[in-house]
């Protein structure tokens, strides 16, 4: 079985469906899983923690085992090692990106980041994240390098993943993106066309 490996963004926005649970499930031949880094920043954020009160049981109540991946000790040292090579290539290459497109703010991935695409270069895992950094880089981490088998995902495609194994239904799909477009959530780039790909239909509006 592989590793799905879901990032802060995604699993607050999977975790607005009715699906429960979420971390630690098996859909298809994938477990859902996350690093506890990126709990721990849930539940140590303000801003987080004011924006998904409702969630903290549910987050807070989970066992660590469950969506937690088995590594052994030489996983843990490729992942260190990984660390300190993806780390600055990452930066470098988003910094070249940034400054080519006369992006003002230069875009850096984090050490949460730098830590979730280490652990899914060893464990040739799947990543859902809809931050475009992360895409740019493992898009060219992957492009003509054979040494790196890790794929990137969005939300929409875990939603996807999700009603296809019959965890979730139509309804409950459109019903968690009108949740994510109330709320406001910062959606991939191309969220609308993603969805029409994937379910053949226009996305919810509010209206």
């Amino acid at each position: 079985m592989r590793y799905l490996i879901v990032d802060t963004n995604c699993f607050l926005r999977i975790y607005q469906s009715n699906l429960r649970p979420f971390l630690g499930a098996n859909v298809g031949d994938l477990k859902v899983v996350t690093l506890q880094s990126l709990v721990d920043e849930f539940l140590h954020s303000e801003r987080l923690m004011t924006n998904y009160a409702w969630l903290e049981k549910d987050i807070a109540g989970v066992n660590p085992e469950v969506f937690s991946m088995s590594l052994t000790v030489a996983d843990e040292k490729d992942i260190a090692v990984e660390i300190r090579q993806l780390g600055p290539w990452g930066n470098k290459l988003l910094e070249g990106y940034c400054r080519k497109q006369a992006i003002k703010k230069l875009r850096v991935l984090s050490k949460r980041d730098i830590q979730l695409l280490a652990t899914a270069a060893v464990v040739e895992g799947v990543i859902a994240s809809d931050e475009w950094p992360m895409k740019l880089v493992v898009d060219e981490l992957t492009r003509d390098d054979d040494d790196y088998c890790i794929e990137i995902i969005t939300s929409i495609d875990v939603l996807s993943l999700l009603e296809v194994h019959g965890r979730m239904s139509s309804e409950e799909r459109r019903a968690t993106v009108r949740s994510w477009l109330i709320y406001e959530e910062q959606l991939p780039r191309g969220w609308e066309e993603i969805y029409v790909r994937l379910f053949g239909e226009p996305p919810p509006k509010l209206q």
